[in-house]
């Protein structure tokens, strides 16, 4: 449910805007009125009432944030693509290329992301190292840790089970 309400401080006019986070944690959004509209607290409401307009549309049109189904491989893709602008084109040639490893191995299982235990991700490794060096093996545990860490920050996943192993 999105609440909100108006504050003043120091002669601006503040909309304060409540909402769950993921429907769990109760999270407030402070917004200012700027410019400052002293004295004229009708404006203020207005504004209040478009932004929790706006916060309740938000929330009807975003999509679920965890996808029960969601594939572990299809999720990898996902979030190479993700980081894709944050990166050096030469670390992302490289983890597109770890990701084909990863790909190759895992697609045929159609393992999905809450169903990845450590198991999986040591039997992915050990098969790796008969096959390439350690070093390339630690960044193929580079990039999947990565990856499900952010699994975790978007709640995707409970726990990064790269923790484990």
């Amino acid at each position: 449910m999105i609440t909100g309400s108006l504050k003043e401080r120091n002669g601006i006019w503040y909309v304060i805007i409540r909402f769950n986070n993921n429907g769990k944690k109760q999270t407030q959004k402070w917004i200012t009125t700027r410019p400052p509209i002293i004295g004229n607290k009708k404006k203020a409401e207005k504004i209040l009432k478009e932004k929790i307009e706006e916060y309740k549309l938000i929330e009807l049109t975003e999509a679920p944030v965890k996808e029960e189904k969601l594939l572990f491989c299809d999720f990898l893709i996902d979030y190479l693509e993700t980081r894709k602008p944050n990166i050096e084109d030469i670390t992302y040639s490289g983890y597109k290329f770890i990701l084909k490893h990863i790909l190759a191995y895992f697609e045929e299982s159609k393992l999905t992301l809450d169903a990845l235990t450590p198991f999986h991700i040591q039997k992915y490794y050990t098969a790796k190292l008969k096959e390439i060096s350690a070093n390339s093996a630690l960044k193929h545990h580079i990039f999947i840790r990565g990856a499900l860490s952010y699994a975790c920050k978007m709640k995707l996943t409970s726990e990064n089970v790269t923790d484990l192993v």
